[in-house]
């Protein structure tokens, strides 16, 4: 396999899909397919996947040598690829490619100077776990920047965000000693809002989770929210040649396993309708 990026703004996009990566597992595995690179990866607890697929057409150039039609698959350390790319700078070529069980990361710089590295390849076998892309009870397109903001907020108060839709609104909430921080997402800040009929719904998810695939911000604009009862919160993110699944499974909490029937009192009447959000873009 071997790759070629140019564009500051691409090399950019790279680097952060693989900064994501590393938060999620020390491992990375990537399968460099005829048509496009695809990467797969789940944290150790097993709560959330990412799929990243990558058309070939996107690199500046892009070599693949298919084994028996499935394409060449390695593994590599994730901080330590991680710590190679922060050297990166805008305007310089980035190149890697395998080569003799090692992966060879290149940047050339605009005044003609070069740094070359290696890394040691790990043998770690893997399997593809299939994912579906749902349709979600409700989905909301939002920027990533604004979405970031909000997360990090509500880590202030709680390491997990309930979500709740309720009566066409949104809410998110998260709670801890120091207090509760209850947010009502104005329609207004969602590029897209798609909503069943007379939908409840309340399910909780880990803030940490979000918060890794929000941090890609400086590089991808919107992102894409959909959610249903009893299935993982699913994030898009799709651009330019570019897809990105990411799944988060919910948290079961001891009500959920009685089947108690969820309390939506606090949603009720008028008691958010005077808050204000302000968003940041």
């Amino acid at each position: 396999m071997k790759l070629i990026i140019t564009e500051s703004v691409k090399a950019q996009q790279w680097i952060e899909i693989l900064k994501v990566m590393k938060c999620l597992n020390s491992y990375t595995t990537i399968c460099s397919r005829v048509d496009d690179v695809f990467i797969q990866i789940m944290d150790d607890s097993q709560v959330c996947l990412m799929n990243a697929t990558i058309q070939s057409s996107w690199f500046d150039l892009y070599e693949c040598d298919p084994q028996e039609g499935s394409g060449e698959t390695f593994s590599f350390l994730s901080n330590v690829m991680v710590k190679i790319l922060q050297l990166y700078s805008p305007g310089t070529t980035l190149c890697m490619y395998t080569e003799n069980e090692k992966l060879i990361i290149q940047f050339q710089y605009p005044d003609k100077s070069e740094k070359i590295f290696e890394l040691n390849l790990v043998d770690i076998e893997k399997d593809v776990l299939e994912s579906q892309n749902m349709e979600g009870s409700v989905e909301f397109e939002i920027n990533t920047k604004v979405f970031d903001k909000y997360v990090s907020e509500m880590l202030l108060f709680g390491e997990n965000m309930e979500f709740v839709c309720y009566q066409e609104n949104i809410y998110m909430k998260s709670y801890g000693d120091e207090g509760k921080y209850t947010l009502k997402l104005p329609h207004s800040v969602m590029e897209e809002l798609l909503i069943e009929d007379d939908l409840q719904l309340k399910t909780k998810v880990s803030l940490k989770y979000i918060s890794y695939i929000t941090k890609i911000h400086h590089v991808f604009k919107n992102l894409t929210v959909k959610v249903r009862p009893d299935a993982p919160i699913q994030v898009d993110i799709l651009d330019d040649s570019i897809e990105i699944r990411y799944y988060i499974a919910p948290k079961i909490s001891d009500d959920d396993e009685s089947g108690g029937d969820e309390d939506f009192s606090e949603y009720e009447g008028d008691h958010y309708e005077h808050l204000e959000n302000v968003v940041v873009s």
